[in-house]
């Protein structure tokens, strides 16, 4: 959502009713699920070192939100071959991520 500046400029969105603003909301998440998922193929593809203009070769330094901003910004087009690769590695990524979440009062 962010800023218009920074992000998607869901400020600008005007309106009041609260069915509009939760379908905005929802549209929003699902755009920023993208433009993350963009940015991680970008970084699978090794191809996240031409969005980023600071000296540092070794390492991401911008968000994979920041990266799939950029991507759309340039047009960057994927194959097909590169989305299974980003997918897959997410899939790896949420395998083995350890979650401690409790619940409890």
């Amino acid at each position: 959502m962010k800023s218009t500046q920074f992000g998607l400029g869901f400020e600008k969105n005007g309106s009041t009713k609260i069915h509009r603003i939760s379908l905005l909301l929802l549209l929003s998440n699902l755009a920023s699920l993208v433009l993350i998922l963009l940015g991680v193929g970008l970084t699978v593809a090794n191809q996240q070192r031409r969005f980023q203009a600071n000296s540092y070769r070794d390492k991401r330094v911008l968000s994979f939100h920041t990266l799939g901003l950029r991507a759309v910004a340039k047009q960057v087009m994927f194959t097909t071959t590169q989305w299974r690769s980003t997918l897959r590695h997410c899939k790896h990524l949420l395998d083995t991520t350890s979650y401690n979440i409790e619940c409890g009062g």
